[in-house]
């Protein structure tokens, strides 16, 4: 099974590779010593040139993992020069012949989306969410903020959080969703620290 995040629709879509001639397709790359970049996506078999949607970027330094959403064709390294900086050494070059590299700044364009879940007490009790608190985010940064979440009866619904304040590299977000439990989806321009969300112990289930 592969699965596709859609963050027009805020959907997943999944494809059933057992039932389909597709496979998944994967390649390895490391980059300027300190990147370990695994490319994947959708493709035909025994192809010559296969087409990847995403990038794991593994930090080897950092111990820490993120995750691209770019087509592309390959992974190259940009600078060869021992001084410099490896993060600006990372290129995707597609089937065009394109080659674009990544951009770490802050002021950089982007759409990141991060999913937080699941928030939940006990299998016994609801609980209702009334707010969260994201750290590190520009105060002219666009954030988006929606709490997915599931009552007993497995409905799920989907709502809007109100972005009421921000201080300093803070944004506060006000909500009101009571649940058996709660997934957080971020959608916009961040670097995530921390997240700490606010809620309630509820009724029982």
């Amino acid at each position: 099974m592969y699965e596709d995040f859609d963050d027009e629709t805020m959907t997943f879509n999944y494809v059933d590779l057992v039932a389909s001639t597709d496979i998944i397709v994967k390649a390895v790359s490391f980059i300027s010593n300190r990147y370990l970049v695994i490319s994947y996506g959708i493709g035909i078999a025994n192809s010559d040139l296969p087409t990847f949607t995403y990038a794991l970027i593994y930090d080897v330094e950092l111990s820490r993992l993120g995750k691209v959403k770019c087509t592309h064709v390959d992974v190259l390294e940009l600078h060869n020069k021992q001084e410099a900086p490896a993060k600006t050494s990372i290129g995707f070059l597609s089937a065009d012949g394109k080659v674009e590299y990544l951009d770490w700044s802050p002021t950089a364009d982007s759409n990141g989306v991060v999913i937080l879940g699941k928030l939940q007490y006990s299998r016994e009790r609801l609980i209702t969410l009334q707010g969260l608190t994201v750290s590190n985010i520009f105060p002219v940064a666009e954030l988006d903020v929606y709490d997915r979440y599931v009552l007993p009866n497995f409905y799920e619904a989907m709502v809007k959080a109100y972005d009421a304040a921000s201080v300093g590299n803070k944004r506060i977000f006000n909500i009101l969703t009571q649940a058996q439990y709660h997934n957080i989806i971020m959608k916009g321009k961040f670097n995530l620290v921390d997240v700490i969300c606010k809620y309630t112990i509820a009724g029982r289930r």
